[in-house]
């Protein structure tokens, strides 16, 4: 879903029985979090937030995190539940609860879902992604996106490989040049680092003066 053309939002689902969430899947990062419900942030106030004690599944790992992001920051502490993703359901899944947020009053979505590698991981914790490849949720380790211009509800992201009815032609697949973001080579010109977060493209002043020469 395209939320006021500000970003691009999914649903998911935490706990037992579930709790659902509006969430930014964001290559750019690698941890899922959501607002607590102790949060007295202002941002926490006009979100959804999450109960540890209304979830039967739910398992509090007692350590603080930290996550910082180009256009604010949380703070709280890892736990562990059942996330559910359309069909796939990821068991056990580590992820943050904030208790303070700062930097995302007013956004139209509750938390960041990330899909980048897991070195960068916060504690340690697996990626939704990596979780739910490790318990056979797929056979490809693959996700991908199809973000619409036009249709509020017409973007898609996908887990387990491409449709089809998405694309003409042929796929071509471009290796990373490092396992920590999705970052890519451009033939003689720089590294690139694709991110779903972001909605610019950011290069150094070198760079940009070789490009348009």
């Amino acid at each position: 879903d395209t939320q006021r053309e500000i970003a691009y939002v999914g649903t998911i689902a935490i706990g037992t029985p579930p709790q659902e969430f509006q969430v930014i899947f964001d290559t750019g990062s690698a941890d899922l979090w959501v607002p607590s419900i102790t949060c007295q942030s202002p941002a926490c106030k006009t979100h959804n937030t999450f109960n540890p004690q209304n979830s039967s599944s739910f398992r509090e790992a007692g350590q603080p995190v930290t996550i910082v992001y180009g256009s604010g920051l949380i703070q709280g502490f890892l736990g562990s539940d059942t996330v559910q993703i359309g069909n796939f359901i990821s068991l056990n899944q580590s992820f943050g609860l904030s208790v303070k947020e700062f930097g995302f009053d007013g956004m139209p979505f509750d938390g960041v879902l990330g899909l980048a590698f897991p070195s960068i991981s916060i504690k340690g914790a697996r990626p939704i992604f990596d979780n739910l490849w490790s318990q056979g949720a797929f056979s490809e380790p693959v996700f991908a996106f199809y973000l619409s211009k036009s249709k509020p509800e017409g973007s898609v992201v996908m887990f387990g490989g491409v449709d089809q009815n998405y694309y003409k032609g042929e796929l071509n697949w471009v290796p990373v040049s490092q396992t920590r973001h999705w970052q890519i080579s451009m033939n003689r010109h720089t590294n690139a680092l694709p991110d779903t977060q972001a909605t610019g493209i950011h290069t150094t002043h070198k760079d940009t003066d070789r490009h348009t020469d």
